[in-house]
């Protein structure tokens, strides 16, 4: 069990040297250098360390996608809810239907709604 961890661990530390390489290479690149420069900082070995390393294509540049066509927005229709007028509580019932609202929301248990509730009214 020790040895399939120690490999793994050297595994990992493989690919981030693998990783640290690839990011070099591509900021030495993009910062105008040339290939004789480039190939001369490259550490012994570099080679050996690409074997299975594949780019994930993280630098490959595509299109931007088209932005869609914007549709009108529709009307607002009146809501009859709208011209309700509001109950007239004290700030302490308000607070309390706040508190219960947001509780509901988080999922809490209906024990809990039930007596904020209750001391609301």
């Amino acid at each position: 069990m020790a040895d399939d961890l120690m490999q793994m661990q050297r595994q990992a530390a493989r690919r981030v040297q693998q990783m640290q390489e690839h990011s070099r290479r591509v900021f030495e690149e993009h910062q105008g250098r040339t290939a004789e420069s480039l190939e001369a900082a490259r550490t012994p070995g570099w080679w050996r360390q690409q074997e299975g390393l594949q780019s994930p294509g993280l630098y490959a540049r595509t299109a931007p996608p088209e932005p869609p066509v914007p549709t009108p927005p529709a009307p607002p229709v009146p809501s009859p809810v709208a011209t309700l007028p509001l109950p007239n509580l004290d700030k302490e019932q308000w607070m309390l239907l706040g508190l219960a609202l947001l509780l509901f929301r988080s999922g809490c248990r209906t024990e809990l709604l039930l007596a904020l509730l209750y001391l609301a009214f």
